[in-house]
């Protein structure tokens, strides 16, 4: 629901961030359950290589989602109703000056994830 309503993007793509920031979050507290020893997200144990590949996959599938929305704005087909293209259209708007870099928008769709997806089971 988060995916289409927000990011106007497909169910499964929603659904394979939502498991991949779940197992990130249980990754990452399992990481500091741990003793902490200095450097040791640099080692290349197990674990670290799967934080790193699950958040590169996220990066990747929110970059497709954003780069997907901007060529179709500048085709004139996008919508501009939805979060993401509300987000869009006010970075599109300061990018004169200030705008959002497209790594700041994927970090703000990240959010808005996470973010939704705890409300979301809370409310069900």
């Amino acid at each position: 629901v988060i995916s289409r309503t927000a990011f106007g993007s497909s169910y499964k793509e929603g659904q394979r961030i939502f498991e991949l920031q779940a197992e990130l979050a249980q990754l990452i507290i399992q990481t500091f359950l741990k003793a902490f020893i200095p450097g040791y997200i640099y080692l290349p144990t197990k674990g670290n290589r799967r934080i790193k590949a699950a958040a590169r996959e996220i990066q990747d599938i929110l970059r497709g989602i954003v780069r997907k929305r901007l060529r179709a704005r500048e085709a004139g087909e996008a919508p501009s109703d939805d979060l993401l293209g509300i987000l869009l259209e006010s970075n599109m708007v300061q990018a004169k000056g200030n705008g959002m870099s497209t790594e700041d928008v994927m970090e703000e769709c990240k959010l808005f994830y996470f973010a939704g997806q705890g409300t979301t089971s809370v409310l069900l």
